[in-house]
């Protein structure tokens, strides 16, 4: 499920459709807040292709329980 709110200087924030994202964010003013609590595979294109988020975001949002790693390329830790 997806709920998507703009919010501009000055005025109010609204709740807009998934259709108004992309012509809100054309706009050069607007600011765009999405929550998706379900089925983010559907919502891929639209954070891919319209609001053009990284590759890797939207990897760290396919997968959240990811625990963050550490690797050491440069020698042993002293």
């Amino acid at each position: 499920m997806l709920k998507a709110f703009c919010a501009v200087p000055g005025e109010e924030v609204v709740e807009i459709t998934e259709a108004d994202v992309a012509a809100r964010l054309a706009d050069g003013k607007s600011n765009i807040w999405l929550d998706i609590s379900s089925n983010l595979e559907r919502y891929i294109p639209l954070l891919r292709d319209v609001m053009h988020f990284h590759p890797l975001a939207i990897e760290d949002l396919a997968h959240p329980r990811m625990l963050p790693s550490y690797s050491s390329t440069f020698g042993s830790i002293r």
